[in-house]
């Protein structure tokens, strides 16, 4: 069966599924800018439906600032595509789930005139993601990356990931 995603990211959705039930774990994602193409592209894989619970959508500016659990204040005060706001959205995944780790993905996918101006808001950034675990002690956030540039500037799966910054927590 054809796919209508290329054969590198299915086999990175392949890969991180074998992760994933290698450890026994179960994902949940929260997308905005990718609209649930995440979430498509894992369970496009075979055998998805053994770790891969649910992924939520949250596209217009007022569900990234109130969705999963997330204050509409975290949004107001930081962007609606911040890594506070992704960062809550990971780990809003978790808590509206029985998945053991989340993705979340936000960003702008343009036009650039509708961005607002990244210099004015330090902590924004046109496509960002975060990784959130559940632990025994609660959610733990993994990591945030951003990504500068446009996400039609080069494919989300480079893996060389010279385009991204990655702080773990």
């Amino acid at each position: 069966m054809s796919s209508i995603f290329p054969e590198q990211l299915m086999q990175d959705a392949a890969s991180v599924l074998a992760a994933a039930r290698k450890s026994n774990l179960r994902l949940a994602t929260a997308e905005t800018v990718t609209a649930g193409l995440v979430s498509a592209c894992l369970t496009s894989v075979s055998g998805a439906s053994e770790v891969f619970e649910r992924g939520f959508v949250l596209y217009h500016n007022s569900a990234k600032a109130s969705g999963l659990g997330l204050g509409a204040e975290v949004s107001s005060r930081y962007g609606a595509v911040s890594a506070e706001v992704t960062r809550g959205l990971a780990e809003g995944a978790l808590e509206h789930s029985q998945a053991e780790a989340a993705v979340a993905v936000t960003g702008y996918a343009g036009p650039a005139a509708a961005m607002p101006p990244i210099q004015s808001v330090p902590s924004m950034s046109p496509l960002r993601a975060a990784a959130a675990r559940r632990t025994e002690s609660g959610t733990s956030l993994q990591a945030v990356a951003t990504r500068c540039g446009s996400p039609r500037s080069a494919p989300l799966s480079d893996s060389s990931n010279r385009l991204w910054t990655v702080k773990y927590k």
